[in-house]
């Protein structure tokens, strides 16, 4: 039985959270010390869910596009693939054979550019959610307090009742390196007898050497959870 494989992509988990962020009552805003602009959350929730689009289509296309060139190498062999690369429109920065001369390596500039601003535009949103943390449980704001200094050294009350480790992780090992010392990359796509490896991130912490479809998940996850949160203490 021969079983086709599918390169869908699902838009639920960032269908949600863009809802979640648009449904937040004016009135929170209205009474908010520190939040005036609607319009300020509501744009940096549009502009994460559309570089989540370019980032996660870029992976499907990359995917797409490395499993076409192992089927001409399988049918054809290495001199098959090799006069396909040399028409020079692959869809890779590079194409890099292991030593082993089966293992290939698909490296993707495109992802590298994609993921940095995933995450300037996530960790963005981050710095807009500290007013509405600030507003909603009443926890003084510092005009030079980051997201990350918020939670972790003014110690609110507010992280007392969410565990905010991943986010300011997020901040910590992705925003603050690419902004401050490198810009954060991904290993290439890479083929061998196990099968396709997606990309992993370089990084430090904790998503060193994490799968990049598991990353954008769990920051999805995390931010979807922190609405849900933002809109318990609403009520």
């Amino acid at each position: 039985m021969i079983t086709t494989k599918t390169y869908t992509i699902s838009y639920e988990k960032i269908n949600k959270l863009s809802h979640l962020g648009k449904s937040l009552p004016p009135e929170i805003f209205n009474k908010s010390k520190y939040l005036k602009n609607l319009k300020d959350l509501f744009w940096r929730v549009t502009n994460l869910e559309e570089k989540y689009k370019v980032l996660v289509g870029i992976i499907r296309d990359g995917e797409v596009r490395a499993d076409e060139l192992i089927a001409i190498r399988e049918s054809g062999g290495v001199k098959a693939l090799d006069e396909e690369l040399s028409k020079g429109k692959s869809g890779f920065f590079a194409i890099m054979y292991g030593s082993d001369g089966a293992t290939i390596h698909f490296s993707n500039k495109k992802i590298d550019t994609a993921l940095q601003d995933y995450i300037s535009r996530f960790s963005e949103l981050l710095e807009t959610l500290k007013y509405l943390l600030a507003d909603t449980r009443s926890d003084p704001l510092n005009k030079q307090d980051s997201f990350n200094k918020f939670i972790k050294h003014k110690k609110p009350q507010v992280a007392l009742h969410f565990d905010f480790d991943y986010l300011t992780d997020f901040n910590k090992y992705l925003w603050n390196e690419q902004k401050h010392q490198s810009d954060i990359s991904v290993t290439p796509l890479t083929y061998d007898s196990g099968g396709m490896h997606l990309p992993t991130i370089r990084a430090k912490g904790r998503f060193n050497k994490q799968d990049l479809k598991i990353c954008i998940d769990e920051s999805l996850d995390n931010t979807i959870l922190l609405f849900q949160f933002i809109h318990d203490s609403v009520i």
